[in-house]
C-alpha cells in the first residue's frame, strides 16, 4: 500500500471505524491483564493496518513520534 496518502472509501472507514472502536470498547471492559493485553494489541494491529490502507508513513511516523515525546 505505498504511494501516496489517501482517504479509504466511505464504507471501508466506517468499518475500521467501528472496529477500533469495538477494540478500545474490548479494552474497557476487560477484567484481566491478559484480556486487556489481547485488547490492546487488537488495537494495534487494526490501527497500524489501517495506516498502512491509507498509504502513511508509519515507520517515519512512529519514529517522530518517538523522538518528540
Amino acid at each position: 500500500y505505498l504511494g501516496a496518502p489517501r482517504h479509504l472509501s466511505m464504507s471501508e472507514e466506517q468499518f475500521r471505524s467501528v472496529c477500533l472502536h469495538e477494540e478500545l470498547r474490548e479494552f474497557d471492559d476487560a477484567t484481566t491483564k491478559a484480556d486487556k493485553f489481547d485488547a490492546l494489541l487488537d488495537l494495534m494491529v487494526f490501527t497500524i493496518g489501517t495506516m498502512l490502507r491509507m498509504g502513511f508513513p508509519v515507520d517515519a511516523g512512529f519514529q517522530r513520534v518517538m523522538a518528540a515525546n
